[in-house]
C-alpha cells in the first residue's frame, strides 16, 4: 500500500522517502514540524492523510478512507502536488 503512495510521488517527479511508525497520524504531523518540505502522508489499514506545515492547522489536510491501490497513487500525487503548487487530483 505505502508502496503505491510512492509511486505517486514518483510519477510528479519527486523523490520520497518513508518509515514505519506504531502511531504514523502522530508521527506525520510532527515530521511537517521539522525542517524539511513540511508535507508528510500517514497510512493504515482504513485511511490516508496528507498533513502539511503550510496550512499551519493540526489536522489533516486531505482525508482519504477506504481506499484501494489507485486511489493510493492519487494520495501521492497530491501530496507532491502540494510542494509542486500544482491542482489537485479530486477524482481518478
Amino acid at each position: 500500500r505505502a508502496r503505491q503512495i510512492g509511486y505517486g510521488i514518483e510519477e510528479e517527479g519527486l523523490p520520497r522517502c518513508g518509515f514505519e511508525s506504531d502511531n504514523p497520524f502522530e508521527e506525520a504531523l510532527e515530521d511537517t514540524k521539522k525542517k524539511g518540505l513540511g508535507v508528510a502522508i500517514a497510512l493504515d489499514k482504513e485511511k490516508a492523510q496528507i498533513f502539511c506545515r503550510q496550512f499551519k492547522k493540526e489536522e489533516p489536510f486531505m482525508h482519504y478512507a477506504g481506499i484501494e491501490n489507485e486511489a493510493l497513487r492519487v494520495v501521492g500525487k497530491n501530496a507532491a502536488r502540494i510542494l509542486k503548487h500544482k491542482p489537485f487530483i479530486l477524482e481518478e
